[in-house]
């Protein structure tokens, strides 16, 4: 697959990369400076025994074994970017590494600790309470990436949970991690999902087709939904781990437990190490402040990003908040289809603090907590010199950068190049698509593909693919005067037909990550059937393409009815 133009890093080996390593190969060459440079928790207490974990950045931890472990999927992708031969996939070696059966001699797995804001309030200590670290690999190119396994087993940060991941759950954040990728939105990557013989109870909606015969044919009343059907039957579900990968797991939280606890030499040494892992040859090492900054640019675009292609966070909590400016702890998330302001799949969001169109207000609080973090280290560290550049760097920097990336996509996305033109064309949009039932994906790429005339303006009929119901009265004149005036401001801009359709088409994906095409997937995974798995990430590698008919009519399409409003689809817990 051809990387977008959006995409930052290409996937792509050039023809002088070494040879592709064995599992073997690749496990001997992992050199982790996390635990190089951060200090270990010493204690004798087994992993298993939830604690308070002061004065450490880490716990060194084993995976809690399976019995049984087998390759449901894998991305070839990002092996090639490991320098990984994807012919070990297949290998005994590689599902007992990756299936949490064991490590390779030589090789350490850890858990860090860190803390939790939910919107600005202190939430305690938390940490990898599901996942756990088992080596960084420095790529064939140079960049440095951390393995981390989700799901294999308790650590001293599982607070008395299983530590376990079902295969739903892991299916999910496969597909999601590798398409958002493929979007050109800055995430975590997915090497592979490993099904295991463990059966693990969780409680969760009804099966599908029993939410759809007791929902009759009710549709919308999302809101009566979600009080309807809370996730109340214990489910007993197949078990998972996934492979997940990054230049680094740490977070804002990992930053904020240490200003927290008023430990400044460890949060030191963390902010050190951060800028070693993240910003090395953008920002000076001791520069806290400049490497403020960078977190709030990258912060900004990636919120930015969020709003182009429709993906919602769901759980915004500082501790799902990466220090790289990427996505990560794909837990309730969505890309939203049927276009809300206000849409979340996070039922315990209930005053939409993280929905759509709350995001960019979400990331705000997040930045200014830990800009407060970073304002202890300094002080400690300087006396407070950057006090002023830290305040800026948390208010005016932060909106400023995401209004210009925003900016930026919501032109690309209608094809218009003068700034206040497209700014009350995009705000008007807002408004008309708020009072109508259109989905977010597929309006924007027919409207990429809409011809438009040499006087007037085409029908609101020719976007008729992207609507759920036609839109009627005054919904309907609405369409027209904005049709009207955007196919004006088209014209008046001059740009050549097949230039601004390119432009559009790069930044309106035609196959998104939806969530009952997830859903789908999963459930044939649970009954051993892994071919729609594998089928969506192949094509959610090419999200901007045409691809062939049979794809076309199957994948670019308005939710179909029996899952609009499904509990455990549309929304969950």
């Amino acid at each position: 697959a051809s990387p977008h133009p959006r995409l930052h890093t290409s996937l792509h080996m050039s023809s002088s990369s070494p040879p592709l390593r064995s599992l073997s190969e690749l496990s001997a060459s992992m050199d982790n400076s996390l635990l190089r440079e951060l200090k270990k928790e010493e204690t004798d207490l087994p992993q298993t025994t939830c604690r308070e974990v002061t004065g450490a950045h880490y716990t060194l931890v084993q995976p809690e074994a399976v019995g049984k472990a087998w390759l449901v999927a894998g991305s070839e992708d990002v092996a090639s970017m490991l320098g990984l031969d994807p012919n070990e996939f297949e290998s005994e070696g590689f599902a007992d590494l990756f299936g949490g059966r064991g490590l390779k001699e030589g090789m350490q797995a850890w858990a860090t600790v860190y803390g939790c804001h939910h919107y600005g309030h202190w939430f305690g200590q938390l940490g990898d309470g599901r996942a756990m670290s088992i080596g960084e690999v420095v790529c064939p190119d140079g960049r440095r990436m951390e393995l981390q396994l989700k799901g294999a087993g308790r650590t001293p940060y599982s607070r008395k949970f299983d530590g376990r991941a079902v295969l739903r759950s892991s299916v999910r954040e496969f597909l999601a991690s590798e398409s958002l990728h493929h979007l050109g939105v800055p995430t975590t990557r997915a090497l592979c999902v490993l099904g295991t013989d463990e059966v693990i109870s969780r409680a969760w909606y009804p099966d599908t087709a029993e939410a759809r015969a007791s929902m009759g044919k009710k549709e919308g009343g999302s809101e009566d939904l979600r009080r309807i059907y809370p996730p109340h039957t214990p489910k007993r579900e197949p078990g998972a781990v996934m492979c997940r990968v990054a230049p680094s797991f740490l977070r804002f939280a990992h930053l904020e437990l240490f200003w927290r606890r008023g430990d400044m030499d460890s949060l030191k040494m963390m902010a050190d190490h951060v800028i070693r892992r993240e910003f090395s040859g953008v920002v000076t090492e001791g520069n806290y402040v400049g490497m403020f900054e960078e977190v709030v640019r990258r912060m900004g675009s990636l919120v930015a990003e969020w709003l182009r292609v429709g993906y919602v966070q769901g759980n915004m909590n500082s501790d799902n908040t990466a220090l790289g400016g990427f996505t990560i702890d794909l837990g309730p998330f969505g890309i939203m289809e049927e276009f809300d302001p206000l849409w979340t799949p996070f039922t315990s969001d209930a005053e939409r603090k993280f929905s759509f169109t709350q995001q960019p207000q979400a990331g705000a609080v997040n930045v200014k907590v830990l800009s407060e973090a970073i304002k202890a280290l300094d002080k400690h560290v300087t006396g407070g010199k950057g006090e002023e550049r830290l305040a800026e760097a948390a208010g005016e920097l932060y909106v400023d950068h995401f209004f210009e990336k925003h900016g930026e996509a919501c032109r690309a996305k209608i094809g218009l190049k003068d700034k206040e033109a497209a700014k009350g064309l995009w705000d008007d949009l807002i408004s008309v698509m708020a009072s109508s039932r259109v989905d977010w994906t597929v309006f924007f790429r027919a409207l990429s593909d809409a011809d438009i005339p040499k006087e007037g303006s085409f029908g609101v009929e020719e976007l008729s693919i992207a609507f759920l119901e036609a839109p009627e009265g005054k919904v309907l004149d609405g369409w027209k005067d904005w049709l009207s005036a955007y196919c004006k401001q088209v014209r008046s801009e001059g740009e050549d037909a097949s230039e601004r359709r390119k432009g559009m088409k790069a930044a309106n994906p035609k196959y998104i990550m939806r969530n009952w095409m997830m859903t789908e997937a999963y459930e044939l995974a649970e009954k051993g059937d892994y071919t729609r798995v594998k089928e969506l990430l192949e094509v959610l590698r090419r999200p901007y393409d045409e691809q062939t008919k049979e794809i076309s009519e199957k994948y670019y399409r308005v939710t179909p009815k029996r899952y609009r409003a499904l509990p455990g689809v549309s929304f969950m817990s």
